[in-house]
């Protein structure tokens, strides 16, 4: 994966679907939209890059188990863990280090270690428990492979399943190397050691009767480990029920206290500043101790270690024109584009082939633009337009480039680090990139020639007089201004509140002002040629008004006023009917919220060919926004998916040619 490439890509599929959403037909309205999405920082924020160097490790694998066979030399933070969650009075536990930091390992692995120690004793002795399904079969599937991949012992030893509320087509009724436990039947019958599940369903199975038979076989003991994944989603009602659920479970086992040792794990929870309230947090969720050395942070490497004594030998500079539309040649995977930039950076690059992404680690630790790199960004996120300057500050030569060509190039050189790897086959460093997207919601633009497109909540209140929301027609394109003026009124009112109301009720009092700016004839029948003030927004149909009847201002906008109403045997009522190509409830209200923007990101990520690791985590603030975002996301993902592989099938030279 090349994320600095996949956020450009990202970027300019969200901005293709907006334009292609709501092409503008109408001639005062042209390039409305694309002004929004060129003013900086105004939809798209970033990217942000961030470059976190390698973990602290702590020194040789041996030692630290018995029954688990360690396969690496533990980071620093890991052994921290190990040594707060084995032997004999293992305590409480939070994890609270970033991603790719081995979380998992540093609580799995003692829990492994336990399991085998108390072979042959039944009963479920650690229950993992997740926030959403998606992740615990994602890591039932790492589990799997851990156990099995593990010697004989543990292999044949600790058994391990998963319960979720999804069904299996054909239940797993034994361990697999790439799965768990899934018959719910044969895991009611003979408990597994570890029980992966969602707090939703734990509570299910200590109420169901049919599933009793899980708890059997525990004696007040035999839980030693709750280890709740993702422990900052648990927060508000969510977290009450998930501390309420761990207590009636202890009730019901007759866990005795100080028994239960909890293990939160989170990226986000927070760094060292954090911990009083962590520990505190914890306490109240699981009702077990923790204390004030509880929460394992992460160690890093200084840039100082990480470099030692690799001296910036080399400063060669791509050619930015060779560098430009490299990116979008079809043919290039991820590792043949590194395999073609590296000769722009290094006059003697690392040779094509299975030890490409090594070698290119080595040849950055000497590249003075690496270790530019890594001075600019000091361990925090910084835009890459910012990064591309500082660059220029530090090599001279750098500033021989366009700032289009500075973007481009430190594009390159991330995309390089983005491939390097460790000898060990571990990332060459963590990149991370953030794209952060806001949606159109609340959209409003100036009664002025041309028109502005703005964000509502960025406006102060004065500013908020002088604009109006947007509708567009989905058959058309045409675009204009709305609102809501009674009938004896002068002014339409820009109170965004009363407008969606209205015309989500269909009120004859919504009005809709076309630009009129080439006097055009008017678009419908029925349209009454008019002027508006951007002032006060006041509406005239003296056609030689040359300033604002109610205001006095000048400089009025010429509009045509369609009427949008019929009548019905209650009298009259609105219609969304499009007053230029009569399309039937063809009018919309100009906007994108989250659920449509996400969409379209999924399906960019999961058809970039720049994405050799197509995976998706998606979290949303509650249930019933999950629920609907993940149908939402099938539908709307299906339909980009097939017109990817459709465009990809006809631009490929392997396909017969068609007559139609």
């Amino acid at each position: 994966m090349i994320p600095t490439l996949l956020a450009r890509q990202i970027r300019e599929g969200v901005a293709d679907y907006l334009r292609t959403t709501f092409p503008a037909a109408t001639p005062g309205f042209r390039g409305l939209l694309d002004d929004l999405l060129a003013r900086p920082e105004e939809v798209f924020r970033g990217p942000y890059v961030s470059v976190g160097l390698p973990f602290l490790q702590a020194g040789s694998a041996a030692g630290w188990f018995t029954g688990v066979s360690l396969p690496f030399p533990p980071y620093a933070h890991q052994a921290r863990a190990f040594a707060r969650l084995t032997g004999d009075t293992p305590r409480g536990t939070l994890v609270a280090t970033g991603t790719g930091s081995g979380k998992t390992e540093s609580f799995l692995l003692p829990i492994l270690e336990h399991c085998w120690r108390m072979r042959g004793r039944p009963g479920v002795k650690a229950l993992l428990i997740y926030p959403m399904n998606a992740l615990a079969t994602d890591q039932a599937r790492r589990l799997a492979r851990l156990i099995h991949e593990a010697d004989g012992t543990l292999r044949d030893t600790v058994r391990a399943g998963l319960w979720v509320g999804e069904s299996d087509t054909h239940p797993r009724g034994a361990m697999a190397p790439d799965g768990l436990i899934t018959d719910k039947r044969v895991m009611a019958a003979d408990p597994p050691d570890i029980l992966l599940t969602n707090y939703k369903m734990l509570d299910i199975l200590l109420n169901r009767p049919a599933d009793q038979g899980l708890w059997a076989q525990n004696g007040p003991e035999t839980l030693r480990f709750v280890a709740v994944d993702e422990l900052h989603t648990f927060d508000g009602a969510q977290g009450t029920d998930l501390a309420c659920l761990l207590r009636r479970l202890k009730a019901r086992l007759g866990t005795p206290p100080g028994h239960l040792v909890g293990i939160g794990t989170s990226a986000t929870l927070g760094g060292p500043e954090a911990g009083e309230a962590l520990v505190a947090y914890a306490r109240a969720i699981f009702g077990e101790p923790f204390d004030a050395a509880s929460v394992i942070s992460e160690e890093r490497l200084s840039a100082g270690l990480f470099l030692a004594d690799d001296a910036p030998e080399e400063l060669l500079l791509p050619d930015a024109a060779r560098l430009r539309g490299l990116a979008d040649d079809p043919a290039l995977t991820d590792v043949a584009l590194g395999e073609r930039l590296a000769p722009m950076f290094f006059a003697q690059p690392p040779a094509p082939g299975p030890g490409f992404a090594v070698a290119l680690g080595q040849a950055l630790r000497r590249h003075a633009l690496f270790h530019a790199l890594l001075r600019a960004l000091e361990g925090r996120a910084v835009a890459l337009e910012a990064l591309a300057e500082a660059l220029g500050r530090a090599l001279p030569g750098w500033l021989l480039y366009e700032p289009e060509e500075q973007r481009l190039a430190a594009e390159a050189l991330l995309a390089l680090v983005a491939l390097a790897r460790q000898p060990d086959g571990r990332p060459f460093v963590q990149l991370r990139v953030q794209l952060w997207l806001r949606e159109l919601r609340r959209m409003v633009a100036s009664v002025a020639r041309p028109p502005r497109l703005r964000f509502s909540a960025d406006l102060t209140e004065l500013e908020a007089r002088h604009h109006l929301p947007v509708v567009h027609c989905r058959e058309c394109g045409q675009l204009g201004w709305a609102g809501v003026k009674p009938e004896r009124a002068q002014r339409v009112s820009p109170d965004l509140a009363t407008f969606y109301e209205a015309w989500f009720r269909k009120d004859p009092e919504v009005v809709v002002l076309l630009p009129d700016d080439a006097g055009t004839a008017p678009p419908a029948a029925r349209s009454l040629p008019a002027r508006a003030c951007g002032e006060c927004l006041a509406l005239t149909t003296a056609p030689d008004a040359e300033g604002c009847p109610a205001c006095g201002a000048t400089g009025l906008v010429p509009v045509l006023v369609p009427s949008l109403t019929r009548a019905t045997e209650r009298g009259l009522v609105g219609t969304h009917d499009c007053p230029a190509c009569e399309g039937e409830e063809a009018l919309t209200i100009l906007g994108a919220q989250a659920a449509s923007l996400s969409s379209v990101i999924v399906g960019q990520l999961f058809a970039a060919r720049l994405n050799d690791d197509k995976k998706l985590l998606t979290f949303s603030d509650s249930v019933q926004d999950a629920a609907h975002r993940a149908s939402f996301f099938a539908a709307r993902t299906h339909a980009f998916g097939l017109r990817t592989a459709l465009a990809g099938l006809l631009h490929d030279p392997a396909t017969p040619a068609l007559t139609l």
